[in-house]
Formats: structure tokens, C-alpha cells, sequence
């Protein structure tokens, strides 16, 4: 699951943005508000994770240092109902 600049639409269930086999990210949230969270499989739906807003996000990140050694990175909107979208890149 390649996402080579993709911008990928985020809703109040837990997206998935990276696979596992993902060693750099860049990210930039593009509508809305999301939660961000590093996790093996899809997170809980009481997980936290870091709050990016509107034209925030990440450049060039290694998916080891930023994930703490989950290998995916997964996003939700932070309002529950309606979307958010957020541009993705990853090697």
C-alpha cells in the first residue's frame, strides 16, 4: 500500500496511513483536524494519539524514531462525525 502523495480522507474510525514495510513518512493535514497514533495493528477507538491541525504535520520522518517501533501510522478525525484529509508520503 504505497501512498505516494496521495491525499487520503480521514474520518472518526481509525485510518490506516503507512504498511509496515514504510522507513520514512511525510504527512500534512490538508482539512480538518486529526489524531495521529503509531500502532502494529488498528488502534482502539479510546487511543490517543498526537493532535495535528489544519496545514500541520511531518517531513521526511523515519517511521522507527517517530513510531517508537510500531510499524504503521494510523490517523482519525478529531471531530468524530464528518471528514478530514490528510497528504501522505511514504517509502
Amino acid at each position: 500500500m504505497a501512498r505516494d502523495q496521495e491525499h487520503v480522507p480521514v474520518g472518526k474510525d481509525w485510518t490506516e496511513l503507512t504498511n509496515a514495510e514504510a522507513s520514512t513518512v511525510s504527512f500534512q493535514v490538508v482539512a480538518g483536524q486529526v489524531e495521529i497514533r503509531a500502532a502494529g495493528a488498528q488502534p482502539l477507538e479510546e487511543d490517543q494519539g498526537l493532535r495535528y491541525d489544519y496545514g500541520q504535520g511531518e517531513w521526511a520522518r523515519v517511521m522507527m524514531e517517530y513510531s517508537g517501533g510500531h510499524a504503521r501510522l494510523w490517523a482519525r478525525n478529531l471531530h468524530g462525525a464528518g471528514s478530514s484529509t490528510v497528504w501522505v508520503d511514504h517509502a
